[in-house]
């Protein structure tokens, strides 16, 4: 990832970064934590009829498995019916 990249080379640059680093590791963990891909595997595609999850070319099984679990989950909660729904009255409304 350039963003980790590119934070590690800051951080690491100066004894004074070094140290703010060290100070700031778990909460800056816990922040990296949000913005990782992996726990997601994939974006639904919405306004289509059947169940479509998009995953980046470069997943790994994770994601892979996590984009299955996406599908799983929406079809319990029938999600392209209410995507549907939501739809049509949008457009009566309009």
């Amino acid at each position: 990832n350039v963003l980790l990249a590119k934070m590690k080379e800051v951080i690491m640059s100066s004894l004074k970064t070094k140290i703010g680093g060290a100070l700031i590791q778990k909460e800056l963990k816990q922040t990296m934590k949000a913005f990782d891909t992996s726990d997601y595997g994939g974006a639904p595609l919405l306004g289509l009829k059947h169940l479509v999850v998009k995953a980046h070319g470069s997943s790994k099984a994770k994601e892979i498995k996590q984009a299955v679990l996406q599908c799983v989950a929406f079809s319990k909660q029938d999600i392209p019916e209410k995507i549907e729904q939501a739809l049509a009255k949008k457009k009566e409304e309009a």
